[in-house]
This record gives structure tokens, C-alpha cells and sequence, in this order.
């Protein structure tokens, strides 16, 4: 495991780090860090190649020297490639971003990070997928398996050390913050994820989400899985920042978000 670029981990302070996980993504990592890079409130982004065999590191570093690059030897799976990562975080908050995304906004990624630097009550800011296909939608998919958030790095820790593996991270961290009655809003994206199908075929695409399924239900079970269907971050943000102020939010009264029944 080595990381190379970008700068060294430095103090922990208020500032949010990017994490990247990706294994054989090429040019939508590229896309994914075209948007991040413009974003404020990022001290750094950290890229996290998980044993990928396209070249997609090599090519990572060529274009983006500042981002920090981190190899895996082996594909380790998600949950462990951000468990890598996290050893580079210093800052108090991580913004997680999938390397697969189409229509990412700087816009809407620093409008969560910027909240949730801003405003101690909150402890994660999910970035839902409004543009999700119907059917995830109906499952609220758009807001509980989305890959973009914006959470407390010492919660996140705390979630990793339950040791999730490949696709329950998401999940996991979900149920931590239902667990510990954590306050959970989510903001507008307009971010898609590219279907496995569109990137390993028909039938590889097919089996890798039944996987991922499979690894969630493993992880929190059918009855809190259920439970996060229903009850799990219903509620959007009920303010934004300040214009000219990513320092400060305007709202009314913070109602508590329902994380839980």
C-alpha cells in the first residue's frame, strides 16, 4: 500500500477530505475529480485505487497530481479500500463519493459539505439522488444507498471498525447513525451511478448487484433493513448557507431528523 501526490495529511482541524475509492473506473474517476477539485471546501481529495488492472491510478496521477493516490496491491473491496483511505484523513469531516458518477455538481457537493462544516448539529448530509431510476426511488434507494455523504470523521471510524465488507458500507453507516440517534438530513444531487451492467456486461453486472443485495441484508438484517426503508434520513435540510458565507447557515429552528422510528 503506498500513497503518492497531492499533500501530506497534515493537522486534524474543521476542514472536510474527499475519499475516492475505485477499481477500473479510467475516465468516470477522471469526471468524478474534474467536479471535486473545483470543490471549496475540500482540503484535499484522496483516491483510493483498489487494485485496479486498466491503468486507471497511472492515469489518475498523470492528471491529477494533486490528488492523493493511494495503491492497493489487491481488489479489496469498497468498504476496505475507505478503511485504507481513512488512515490519510486528518480533518474533521469526509465527503465519500463514488468514482462511477454522471452529472456530479460542485454546486450541490459544496452546499452539503459547507453545511455540514457549518452547522455542529448535524452529523451527516446525505447527497440524494433525485435523478434515480423510479424503482430506486420507490425504495428510497436514492437516499440509502447513496454512495455521496458528508459525515463527522470520527463517526465514520466508529462505523469501520465494525468491520464492513465490499458493498455495506453505505448500510452500516446508515444503522450506526440510527443506532447512536444521529441527526441525518440529505440535500438534492443530480448525480447518476453507472449500472454495473453498462460497465461488466449483461450477466456480471447482474450477479455484482445481487451481491451488493446479499451484502446488505448480511450486514443489518431484514428487520433493520425495513427500518431504514422506512424511517432512515426522511428529511431534507431545512436550510442552507448563508450567500457569501460558507462559514454560517440560515434556517429556522433544526427540527430532528427522523433517523430512526
Amino acid at each position: 500500500m503506498t500513497a503518492t501526490g497531492g499533500q501530506g495529511p497534515g493537522a486534524k482541524h474543521p476542514a472536510c477530505t474527499g475519499v475516492v475509492p475505485f477499481y477500473n473506473e479510467r475516465e468516470r474517476v477522471l469526471q468524478v475529480l474534474r467536479v471535486l477539485t473545483r470543490v471549496q471546501h475540500l482540503a484535499r481529495i484522496v483516491g483510493i485505487d483498489d487494485g485496479s488492472e486498466d491503468g486507471t491510478g497511472a492515469l489518475l496521477a498523470e492528471k491529477y497530481p494533486e490528488v492523493v493516490l493511494l495503491r492497493l496491491e489487491r481488489n479489496r473491496g469498497k468498504s476496505a479500500a475507505i478503511a485504507a483511505g481513512l488512515s490519510l484523513v486528518r480533518t474533521s469531516h469526509v465527503l465519500l463519493a463514488d468514482a462511477d458518477l454522471q452529472d456530479l455538481e460542485a454546486v450541490e457537493v459544496e452546499a452539503a459539505v459547507g453545511i455540514a462544516l457549518a452547522d455542529p448539529a448535524v452529523d451527516m448530509i446525505i447527497l440524494r439522488r433525485v435523478r434515480a431510476a423510479p424503482h430506486a426511488r420507490l425504495s428510497r434507494g436514492d437516499v440509502i444507498f447513496s454512495g455521496e455523504r458528508v459525515l463527522k470523521t470520527e463517526l465514520l471510524r466508529q462505523v469501520l471498525a465494525s468491520s464492513p465488507r465490499q458493498y455495506q458500507i453505505e448500510i452500516a453507516i446508515n444503522q450506526a447513525m440510527v443506532e447512536h440517534g444521529r441527526t441525518v438530513y440529505w440535500l438534492p444531487s443530480s448525480a447518476r451511478n453507472t449500472l454495473k451492467m453498462r460497465k461488466r456486461g449483461l450477466v456480471s453486472g447482474f450477479m455484482s448487484d445481487l451481491t451488493m443485495v446479499k451484502d446488505m441484508m448480511d450486514y443489518a438484517g431484514l428487520d433493520a433493513f425495513t427500518r431504514q426503508v422506512l424511517f432512515f434520513a426522511r428529511d431534507r435540510y431545512p436550510g442552507h448557507l448563508a450567500p457569501g458565507d460558507s462559514g454560517r447557515v440560515a434556517r429556522g429552528p433544526l427540527p430532528r431528523s427522523r433517523t430512526g422510528p
